[in-house]
C-alpha cells in the first residue's frame, strides 16, 4: 500500500508557471507568496524520487525541497509544556 508524503518546495517566482503546470495533477495543500514561492503538496511515496528529480531539472536546481510529513506526525506526539518558564519557582536556583 502506498503512503502519502507531504513535500514543501520553495522556489523563485521565475519558475511559478513551470511548477504550476508540473503539479497540476497533485493535491496542493498550501501556497505562500513572499520573497520566494512555497508550496506544500502530497505525493505517493513511490513517486517522491521521480518528483524531486523533475523539480530539480525544471528549476535548474534552484529549489529547496523538504519532506514535512514527519513534522506533522511528530507534532502530535511531542510533549507540550515540559520546559519551565523563566521566573517560575522550579526554574530558580536555590543557592
Amino acid at each position: 500500500m502506498n503512503e502519502t508524503i507531504r513535500l514543501k518546495i520553495t522556489f523563485n517566482f521565475n519558475y511559478i508557471e513551470t511548477i504550476d503546470n508540473f503539479l497540476i495533477n497533485y493535491n496542493i495543500i498550501y501556497k505562500s507568496f513572499n520573497s520566494d514561492v512555497s508550496y506544500v503538496f502530497e505525493v505517493a511515496d513511490t513517486d517522491v524520487d521521480k518528483i524531486i528529480y523533475y523539480l530539480l531539472l525544471l528549476t535548474s536546481k534552484q529549489i529547496k525541497i523538504e519532506n514535512i510529513s514527519s513534522i506533522n506526525q511528530n507534532q502530535d506526539e511531542q510533549e507540550v509544556g515540559t520546559d519551565k518558564p523563566i521566573g517560575s519557582k522550579d526554574a530558580i536556583d536555590e543557592n
